[in-house]
């Protein structure tokens, strides 16, 4: 009976469980990244035409340098970046992962699951993520109410077994 406990109440923790670590991974990234283009905009009067100009003026030349971690997601996607026409941040640049889908979803109106960098620095979390969560939530509720349940029958159970051995 414990172990269907468990199973009941943590099943809907499995998958982000697996993927809790993705997020603020990417976010840490972004926002990283964010202030080293800002910081580059300040030292050369204009933002970088693309990612490879911020590698080059950090003197990264090995893709083995450990600092190439910061251009890419916790999915190991590479960050995007807009300079051209950016649709959040107009008189800026625009920074975003793709998301735990993969998929560029730039052009879609609500932007997917892509998970962009604002004006000011913060992030624009995706609403699938806020789905997700809700899902998680639910998932637990389920569970916790399938133990009680449980709970109750055997309790109800038991006075039964002990009756029906008695006669």
């Amino acid at each position: 009976f414990i172990a269907a406990d468990l199973y009941f109440i943590n099943k809907p923790l499995w998958p982000f469980q697996k993927e809790r670590g993705y997020y603020p991974a990417t976010i840490g990234n972004l926002k990283t990244l964010y202030i080293v283009i800002d910081e580059f905009e300040r030292d050369n009067g204009s933002h970088p035409n693309d990612l490879e100009e911020i590698k080059k003026d950090l003197k990264i030349e090995s893709s083995e340098d450990s600092r190439n971690s910061l251009f890419v997601d916790g999915w190991k996607q590479p960050l995007r970046y807009v300079i051209n026409n950016p649709k959040l941040n107009k008189e800026k640049f625009d920074l975003y992962s793709v998301g735990e889908n993969g998929k560029d979803e730039y052009d879609r109106p609500d932007f997917g699951d892509d998970i962009h960098v604002l004006a000011d620095g913060s992030i624009r979390k995706p609403a699938v993520q806020e789905k997700k969560t809700m899902e998680m939530v639910l998932g637990v509720v389920f569970g916790i109410v399938v133990t009680v349940l449980g709970g109750v029958i055997l309790w109800f159970l038991t006075p039964l077994k002990e009756w029906v051995i008695s006669k």
